[in-house]
């Protein structure tokens, strides 16, 4: 109860601050492009309310949500400096918030895809760096904004050149955690190639819209602006949903009963369900790996532990999860054809 009433508190913030910022700054009523706007904005914070409630233990939903708030936080800051006309102050320091949401967005987002964790301890100096990148971005940003004038005081032109300096740094370490879940998506198992492979379409489309909203601000038309800001609010939360909805991440599918449209929450199902999930994967008549795939990702989610593996007695052997951690249990077969092992570090909340 008390994760669903935080993650409806945060999604709340999220949502109103964004909206009150886009309506301050368009006025109303808003045109279609504000309302636009305000719709892409709000797919995070639902994206994130839906794995914190159904998966609370999980850290990747309330990282969607926290890169929600800042999102509002910032469309707030800015919308009030337009309407008062003073963007300096409260104002300022709100709008320098829109850096920490592009920065989770770009960085984090696609990094601790899809369980909420580093993919391994050498990504620590990576997410260290980008914390640091991201901070001088948001402070720089918040400190110097607006710069103008022949009187700028010097503090101000240090301020932006610091943000300058974060905002480069952290568009280089974005494109290294894309290199990085391309790596992920090569090497990962049959079952979840899928959905990394959306993450890394929704990761390299954020990237793209980055350089449009470049082009834009360097004198482009507005559709290079239309673009940016399209893809930037939409490109990620799109791959997370297909993700979620696609390929059963964190066991959330959507389910069609007659003429109805279910959100089938699985917390874990039931050996009659494994069995009846294998049974309809052997009348598709699958490749063999891709059907031992599908053994082992319904033994990792019966167990609800971070990876399990399934041995055939010729050697095969299928991994489901990123194999990290002591050996949980093990199991062999009657007549000795297979056999699985699953992790320690269940994922249970």
């Amino acid at each position: 109860m008390g994760s669903r009433l935080t993650a409806g508190l945060l999604v709340a913030l999220a949502a109103v601050s964004l909206t009150t910022g886009a309506l301050l700054e368009s006025g109303l009523p808003p045109p279609p492009s504000q309302l636009a706007f305000i719709l892409l904005g709000l797919v995070t914070p639902a994206l994130g309310w839906l794995l914190a409630v159904r998966r609370p233990f999980s850290p990747y939903g309330w990282l969607l949500l926290a890169t929600a708030v800042f999102l509002g936080l910032g469309s707030l800051g800015a919308g009030i400096a337009l309407a008062a006309g003073t963007p300096a102050g409260v104002p300022g320091w709100l709008t320098g918030l829109f850096a920490v949401y592009f920065g989770l967005n770009s960085i984090f987002v696609p990094l601790l895809f899809p369980e909420g964790r580093l993919p391994s301890r050498r990504w620590r100096p990576v997410a260290w760096i980008s914390a640091g990148t991201i901070g001088a971005h948001a402070l720089g940003v918040a400190a110097a904004w607006p710069v103008s004038g022949p009187q700028t005081p010097p503090v101000s032109m240090t301020a932006a050149a610091v943000g300058a300096l974060g905002q480069a740094l952290s568009w280089v370490m974005a494109v290294i955690v894309l290199v990085g879940l391309v790596v992920r998506w090569r090497r990962s198992a049959v079952t979840e190639r899928g959905q990394y492979a959306w993450m890394v379409a929704g990761a390299t489309a954020n990237i793209l819209s980055f350089v449009a909203l470049i082009v834009f601000l360097m004198g482009g038309d507005a559709g290079w602006g239309l673009v940016g800001v399209t893809g930037t609010l939409g490109s990620l939360p799109a791959a997370v949903g297909v993700a979620i909805v696609r390929h059963r991440l964190l066991d959330i599918r959507i389910g069609i009963r007659g003429s109805r449209l279910l959100f089938v929450f699985d917390v874990r199902p039931s050996v009659g369900d494994v069995l009846s999930s294998l049974g309809s994967a052997m009348e598709e008549r699958p490749e063999p790996a891709a059907l031992i795939g599908r053994l082992a990702a319904s033994v990792r989610s019966a167990l609800e532990t971070t990876w399990a593996a399934v041995r055939l007695a010729d050697g095969t052997r299928v991994v489901a999860g990123v194999e990290v951690g002591p050996l949980r249990s093990s199991c062999r077969s009657g007549a000795g054809s297979a056999s699985w092992s699953a992790a320690r570090g269940s994922t249970a909340g």
